[in-house]
Protein backbone atom coordinates (compact mmCIF):
# COMPACT_ATOMS: atom_id res chain seq x y z
CA UNK A 1 0.00 0.00 0.00
CA UNK A 2 1.57 3.51 -1.14
CA UNK A 3 2.02 5.87 1.41
CA UNK A 4 -0.51 9.09 1.66
CA UNK A 5 1.02 12.39 0.10
CA UNK A 6 1.87 13.35 3.50
CA UNK A 7 3.02 9.96 5.35
CA UNK A 8 7.20 9.43 5.33
CA UNK A 9 8.72 6.50 6.75
CA UNK A 10 12.01 7.31 9.20
CA UNK A 11 14.80 5.80 9.41
CA UNK A 12 17.50 6.42 11.99
CA UNK A 13 21.30 5.98 10.35
CA UNK A 14 23.46 5.91 13.24
CA UNK A 15 26.85 5.63 11.45
CA UNK A 16 28.70 4.71 8.19
CA UNK A 17 29.13 1.40 9.40
CA UNK A 18 29.20 -0.60 12.99
CA UNK A 19 32.18 -0.31 14.87
CA UNK A 20 33.17 2.89 13.69
CA UNK A 21 31.68 4.57 16.64
CA UNK A 22 28.31 5.32 17.57
CA UNK A 23 26.80 8.51 19.42
CA UNK A 24 24.12 7.64 21.80
CA UNK A 25 22.75 10.57 22.98
CA UNK A 26 21.84 11.52 19.35
CA UNK A 27 20.42 8.08 18.72
CA UNK A 28 18.20 8.52 21.62
CA UNK A 29 17.39 11.67 21.01
CA UNK A 30 16.37 10.93 17.15
CA UNK A 31 14.07 7.84 18.05
CA UNK A 32 10.69 10.37 18.66
CA UNK A 33 9.01 9.33 15.03
CA UNK A 34 11.49 7.07 13.80
CA UNK A 35 10.22 3.53 12.41
CA UNK A 36 13.62 1.39 11.74
CA UNK A 37 17.03 1.55 12.37
CA UNK A 38 19.28 0.77 10.08
CA UNK A 39 23.20 0.51 9.61
CA UNK A 40 26.17 -0.80 6.89
CA UNK A 41 28.46 -2.88 8.56
CA UNK A 42 31.23 -3.86 5.88
CA UNK A 43 33.25 -2.44 3.11
CA UNK A 44 35.35 -3.59 0.40
CA UNK A 45 37.30 -0.53 0.74
CA UNK A 46 39.65 -2.64 2.75
CA UNK A 47 41.08 -5.00 0.50
CA UNK A 48 39.67 -9.08 -0.11
CA UNK A 49 41.59 -10.04 3.01
CA UNK A 50 38.36 -10.12 5.95
CA UNK A 51 36.78 -12.13 3.23
CA UNK A 52 39.12 -14.66 3.06
CA UNK A 53 39.80 -15.02 6.83
CA UNK A 54 36.15 -14.24 8.24
CA UNK A 55 37.87 -11.84 10.32
CA UNK A 56 35.98 -7.90 10.55
CA UNK A 57 38.19 -4.92 10.33
CA UNK A 58 36.61 -3.19 13.68
CA UNK A 59 37.48 -4.68 16.76
CA UNK A 60 35.10 -6.83 18.74
CA UNK A 61 35.05 -4.15 21.35
CA UNK A 62 34.18 -1.02 19.55
CA UNK A 63 31.12 -3.36 17.46
CA UNK A 64 29.45 -4.48 20.90
CA UNK A 65 29.89 -0.52 21.82
CA UNK A 66 27.58 0.23 19.08
CA UNK A 67 25.72 -2.83 18.93
CA UNK A 68 24.79 -2.56 22.25
CA UNK A 69 23.39 0.96 22.08
CA UNK A 70 21.50 0.25 18.64
CA UNK A 71 20.29 -3.06 20.55
CA UNK A 72 18.92 -0.49 23.49
CA UNK A 73 17.38 1.71 21.34
CA UNK A 74 15.64 -0.58 19.27
CA UNK A 75 13.77 -2.44 22.70
CA UNK A 76 12.86 0.65 23.99
CA UNK A 77 11.34 2.40 20.76
CA UNK A 78 10.09 -1.21 19.84
CA UNK A 79 10.94 -0.51 16.00
CA UNK A 80 13.15 -2.79 13.88
CA UNK A 81 17.13 -2.70 13.34
CA UNK A 82 19.02 -3.94 10.91
CA UNK A 83 22.40 -4.61 10.25
CA UNK A 84 23.91 -5.53 6.60
CA UNK A 85 27.04 -7.19 5.86
CA UNK A 86 27.79 -8.13 9.02
CA UNK A 87 31.22 -8.55 10.09
CA UNK A 88 33.01 -6.14 7.43
CA UNK A 89 32.54 -8.94 4.98
CA UNK A 90 29.13 -10.45 5.11
CA UNK A 91 30.63 -14.08 5.38
CA UNK A 92 29.15 -16.64 7.33
CA UNK A 93 31.60 -16.65 9.78
CA UNK A 94 31.34 -12.87 10.14
CA UNK A 95 27.90 -13.29 10.43
CA UNK A 96 28.16 -15.62 13.19
CA UNK A 97 30.51 -13.64 15.28
CA UNK A 98 28.09 -10.26 14.79
CA UNK A 99 25.52 -12.37 16.18
CA UNK A 100 27.51 -13.81 19.30
CA UNK A 101 28.34 -10.07 20.35
CA UNK A 102 24.45 -9.56 20.47
CA UNK A 103 23.05 -12.44 22.23
CA UNK A 104 25.99 -11.55 24.35
CA UNK A 105 24.17 -7.82 25.06
CA UNK A 106 20.98 -9.38 25.10
CA UNK A 107 21.83 -11.07 27.91
CA UNK A 108 23.99 -8.44 29.76
CA UNK A 109 21.23 -6.36 29.63
CA UNK A 110 18.12 -8.80 30.05
CA UNK A 111 16.65 -7.86 26.88
CA UNK A 112 14.92 -10.85 24.65
CA UNK A 113 14.90 -9.76 20.78
CA UNK A 114 13.56 -12.13 17.72
CA UNK A 115 16.88 -11.80 15.75
CA UNK A 116 16.65 -13.17 12.27
CA UNK A 117 20.22 -14.03 10.62
CA UNK A 118 20.37 -13.59 6.43
CA UNK A 119 23.03 -15.99 5.11
CA UNK A 120 24.66 -14.70 1.86
CA UNK A 121 27.95 -17.14 1.19
CA UNK A 122 27.14 -19.13 -1.87
CA UNK A 123 29.07 -22.73 -1.97
CA UNK A 124 31.78 -22.82 -4.67
CA UNK A 125 31.05 -26.24 -6.18
CA UNK A 126 27.54 -24.85 -6.97
CA UNK A 127 29.07 -21.14 -8.23
CA UNK A 128 31.62 -23.26 -10.62
CA UNK A 129 29.05 -25.31 -12.11
CA UNK A 130 26.47 -22.15 -12.75
CA UNK A 131 29.78 -20.92 -14.47
CA UNK A 132 29.88 -23.72 -16.31
CA UNK A 133 26.75 -23.31 -17.67
CA UNK A 134 26.55 -19.77 -18.33
CA UNK A 135 24.42 -18.42 -15.70
CA UNK A 136 27.20 -16.20 -14.13
CA UNK A 137 27.56 -13.07 -15.93
CA UNK A 138 30.86 -10.69 -15.04
CA UNK A 139 31.26 -7.36 -14.28
CA UNK A 140 32.85 -4.85 -16.49
CA UNK A 141 35.50 -4.67 -17.47
CA UNK A 142 36.01 -8.78 -16.43
CA UNK A 143 34.71 -10.47 -20.32
CA UNK A 144 34.41 -14.31 -18.61
CA UNK A 145 33.69 -16.22 -15.35
CA UNK A 146 36.47 -19.07 -15.06
CA UNK A 147 34.50 -21.78 -13.34
CA UNK A 148 38.23 -22.70 -11.82
CA UNK A 149 38.40 -19.40 -10.42
CA UNK A 150 35.36 -20.52 -8.08
CA UNK A 151 36.48 -23.88 -7.20
CA UNK A 152 39.76 -22.02 -5.63
CA UNK A 153 37.45 -20.00 -3.47
CA UNK A 154 36.84 -20.31 -0.05
CA UNK A 155 34.55 -18.15 0.63
CA UNK A 156 31.85 -16.57 -1.67
CA UNK A 157 29.44 -14.31 -0.86
CA UNK A 158 26.12 -12.93 -2.93
CA UNK A 159 25.08 -9.33 -2.20
CA UNK A 160 21.05 -9.28 -1.47
CA UNK A 161 18.92 -6.80 -1.85
CA UNK A 162 16.32 -5.69 0.38
CA UNK A 163 13.79 -8.14 0.01
CA UNK A 164 15.18 -10.78 2.60
CA UNK A 165 15.40 -8.10 4.96
CA UNK A 166 11.96 -7.56 4.56
CA UNK A 167 10.70 -11.19 4.23
CA UNK A 168 12.72 -10.92 8.17
CA UNK A 169 10.79 -8.33 9.25
CA UNK A 170 7.02 -9.96 7.90
CA UNK A 171 7.89 -12.78 9.84
CA UNK A 172 8.61 -11.09 12.91
CA UNK A 173 12.08 -10.27 13.37
CA UNK A 174 12.61 -7.33 15.94
CA UNK A 175 16.42 -7.19 15.19
CA UNK A 176 18.01 -8.31 11.13
CA UNK A 177 21.37 -9.44 11.06
CA UNK A 178 22.62 -9.54 7.38
CA UNK A 179 25.21 -11.35 5.56
CA UNK A 180 26.85 -9.49 2.43
CA UNK A 181 24.26 -6.51 1.41
CA UNK A 182 24.39 -3.48 -0.61
CA UNK A 183 24.94 -0.60 1.60
CA UNK A 184 21.72 0.92 0.23
CA UNK A 185 19.58 -2.25 0.18
CA UNK A 186 19.28 -2.20 4.08
CA UNK A 187 18.89 1.16 4.95
CA UNK A 188 15.76 1.08 1.70
CA UNK A 189 14.13 -2.28 3.00
CA UNK A 190 11.58 -0.89 5.69
CA UNK A 191 10.53 2.34 3.61
CA UNK A 192 9.97 0.11 0.76
CA UNK A 193 8.27 -2.54 2.94
CA UNK A 194 5.75 0.54 4.44
CA UNK A 195 4.42 1.59 0.75
CA UNK A 196 7.23 4.49 0.39
CA UNK A 197 8.12 5.21 -3.34
CA UNK A 198 10.70 3.38 -4.83
CA UNK A 199 12.96 5.83 -6.13
CA UNK A 200 12.63 8.35 -2.99
CA UNK A 201 13.62 4.82 -0.74
CA UNK A 202 16.19 4.37 -2.92
CA UNK A 203 17.60 7.50 -3.38
CA UNK A 204 17.37 8.69 -0.36
CA UNK A 205 19.33 5.31 1.38
CA UNK A 206 22.27 6.18 -1.22
CA UNK A 207 22.43 9.62 0.46
CA UNK A 208 22.43 8.20 3.61
CA UNK A 209 24.75 4.45 3.33
CA UNK A 210 27.70 6.14 5.04
CA UNK A 211 25.84 7.96 7.48
CA UNK A 212 27.80 11.54 8.01
CA UNK A 213 29.50 11.29 5.36
CA UNK A 214 26.99 13.55 3.73
CA UNK A 215 26.88 16.35 6.04
CA UNK A 216 29.38 19.21 6.37
CA UNK A 217 30.94 17.37 9.44
CA UNK A 218 31.35 13.58 8.28
CA UNK A 219 32.81 12.35 10.99
CA UNK A 220 29.78 13.76 13.21
CA UNK A 221 27.57 10.89 14.13
CA UNK A 222 24.74 9.94 11.85
CA UNK A 223 21.87 11.31 9.50
CA UNK A 224 17.69 10.66 9.63
CA UNK A 225 16.15 10.13 6.51
CA UNK A 226 12.37 10.56 6.08
CA UNK A 227 10.91 9.08 2.87
CA UNK A 228 8.15 9.63 1.14
CA UNK A 229 5.93 9.09 -1.88
CA UNK A 230 7.42 11.17 -4.04
CA UNK A 231 10.57 12.85 -2.34
CA UNK A 232 12.35 12.58 0.56
CA UNK A 233 14.60 14.97 3.33
CA UNK A 234 17.56 14.16 4.97
CA UNK A 235 19.13 15.97 8.21
CA UNK A 236 21.67 15.23 10.57
CA UNK A 237 21.47 13.74 14.62
CA UNK A 238 24.46 16.29 15.93
CA UNK A 239 23.63 19.58 17.06
CA UNK A 240 25.77 21.89 14.25
CA UNK A 241 25.93 19.62 11.74
CA UNK A 242 24.51 20.12 8.46
CA UNK A 243 23.15 18.85 5.05
CA UNK A 244 23.93 21.08 2.05
CA UNK A 245 22.73 20.74 -1.44
CA UNK A 246 26.00 20.28 -2.64
CA UNK A 247 26.82 17.38 0.42
CA UNK A 248 23.75 15.97 -0.25
CA UNK A 249 24.14 15.46 -4.64
CA UNK A 250 27.54 15.20 -4.74
CA UNK A 251 27.25 11.67 -2.22
CA UNK A 252 25.74 9.80 -5.31
CA UNK A 253 29.46 9.77 -6.93
CA UNK A 254 30.47 8.17 -3.64
CA UNK A 255 31.78 4.52 -4.53
CA UNK A 256 29.45 5.02 -8.06
CA UNK A 257 30.79 6.22 -11.28
CA UNK A 258 27.83 7.53 -12.26
CA UNK A 259 26.82 10.99 -10.71
CA UNK A 260 23.16 10.51 -12.42
CA UNK A 261 22.49 6.21 -11.83
CA UNK A 262 22.87 3.63 -9.70
CA UNK A 263 22.81 0.24 -10.13
CA UNK A 264 21.77 -2.22 -7.30
CA UNK A 265 20.25 -5.64 -7.38
CA UNK A 266 17.19 -6.00 -9.19
CA UNK A 267 16.55 -1.64 -9.34
CA UNK A 268 17.78 0.85 -11.41
CA UNK A 269 17.72 4.42 -10.27
CA UNK A 270 17.75 7.89 -11.91
CA UNK A 271 18.58 10.42 -10.44
CA UNK A 272 18.44 13.13 -13.20
CA UNK A 273 15.51 14.69 -13.05
CA UNK A 274 15.98 14.87 -9.20
CA UNK A 275 15.60 18.57 -7.67
CA UNK A 276 17.60 19.70 -4.41
CA UNK A 277 16.26 22.31 -2.26
CA UNK A 278 17.49 23.13 1.57
CA UNK A 279 14.67 22.85 4.14
CA UNK A 280 15.97 25.53 6.16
Amino acid sequence: MALAAHETVNVLVPCGALGIGVKEADVFAGLEGTHAIACDAGSTDSGPAYLATGVAKYSRDSVKHDLAILMRAQAQAGIPLLIGSCGTSGSDAALAWTRDIALEIAREHGLSPRIALLYSEQAPALMARRAREGRITPLAPMTDADPALFSACDHIVALMGPEPYIAALEAGADIVLGGRTTDTAVLAAVPLMQGAGAGPAWHASKIAECGSLCTTHPREGGVMIRVGRDDFSIEPLSAGNQCTVTTVSSHMLYENSDPFVLVEPGCVLDTRQARYTAVD
